[in-house]
């Protein structure tokens, strides 16, 4: 999961700024795994908290993408994520 509104300065994946918020295991989705409409929950017990850029933010842009950096085609079905500011 991408957030656009990273401060990439403090956030790097190999080396190279990255808006990756979290990693999520889709294996962890349901009993049946990652099915096409399958609806889970995946819950992280010990959240990072990471940086958002300095300037101002009028909206949070969210992206799942897969292990290569393509977004994910969702086929229009709806992807929910709850996020939690300090």
């Amino acid at each position: 999961m991408h957030l656009d509104q990273l401060n990439t300065s403090y956030s790097t994946l190999d080396g190279v700024p990255s808006t990756l918020l979290a990693i999520v295991d889709l294996g962890r989705i349901g009993r049946l795994g990652h099915v096409m409409g399958n609806i889970g929950t995946v819950h992280f017990e010990c959240p990072q908290f990471v940086r958002l850029r300095a300037d101002s933010i009028h909206e949070l842009t969210v992206k799942v993408k897969d292990g290569q950096g393509q977004q994910i085609n969702n086929h229009e079905l709806p992807i929910s994520a709850t996020l939690e500011f300090c």
